[in-house]
């Protein structure tokens, strides 16, 4: 469970220029975070309540090939946090989340590698925005 703690999300991911979709979900539409590529684009979005949304994005496109992916959580106080999102070991991205979901994300959706299938944690894309890229690892 990704909640009220520190965590890292990592994920080897090959690319081509045209590359979208969910590398990694957990929640959905009532709570969650979502890791993704959207015109280019790393954005790392967390949801609470299905009420407001941080959106972190990288702001250089990522370029075709392997990249090594991470988001850094750290919980900062109780449910909230800071969050790093690295590319190929540099930190690329910070963000401050002021809070998450206090109980749970969504009782029927879990933690999904390569899309976000029930109902999308981010309005920015419709489930199941499933990866054209590949996930390695």
């Amino acid at each position: 469970m990704l909640r009220d703690c520190s965590f890292v999300i990592r994920a080897e991911v090959e690319i081509d220029a045209e590359t979208e979709g969910v590398i990694a979900s957990y929640g959905g539409g009532d709570g969650g975070l979502t890791l993704c590529i959207v015109e280019g684009r790393l954005h790392y979005v967390t949801n609470f309540l299905g009420r407001e949304h941080v959106v972190a994005v990288v702001p250089e496109r990522l370029v075709a090939g392997e990249h090594t992916i991470e988001v850094f959580f750290e919980r900062v106080a109780p449910n909230a946090g800071e969050v790093d999102r690295g590319v190929d070991g540099e930190v690329r991205a910070r963000a401050s989340v002021p809070r998450v979901n206090p109980v749970a994300f969504s009782s029927s959706e879990g933690f999904e590698v390569g899309s976000d299938t029930v109902s999308p944690v981010w309005p920015g894309y419709a489930s199941p925005f499933e990866f054209t890229g590949r996930v390695r690892q």
